[in-house]
Formats: C-alpha cells, sequence, structure tokens
C-alpha cells in the first residue's frame, strides 16, 4: 500500500504540472480578454 502510494506520488507531478500549465494558460487568455474589455 506504502510503496503504491509512493509510485503514485512519483507518478502524479508530470500530470499536475501540465494541469496547472493549463489552468495558468486559461486564467492568464481570460484575464487578457477581461482586460481589453474593460479598456474598450
Amino acid at each position: 500500500m506504502h510503496s503504491r502510494q509512493i509510485q503514485f506520488h512519483r507518478a502524479c507531478p508530470p500530470v499536475e504540472n501540465s494541469f496547472i500549465n493549463s489552468l495558468i494558460k486559461l486564467t492568464y487568455f481570460s484575464f487578457i480578454t477581461i482586460r481589453t474589455q474593460q479598456t474598450r
């Protein structure tokens, strides 16, 4: 059980990184769109 948790933890970071990356891009994109709408 513990070793399985460690394996899962090792396999997790890349997926988490890509998810966080896409999330950051999404928030950045929405922030830009909101900013441009406010400028108008």
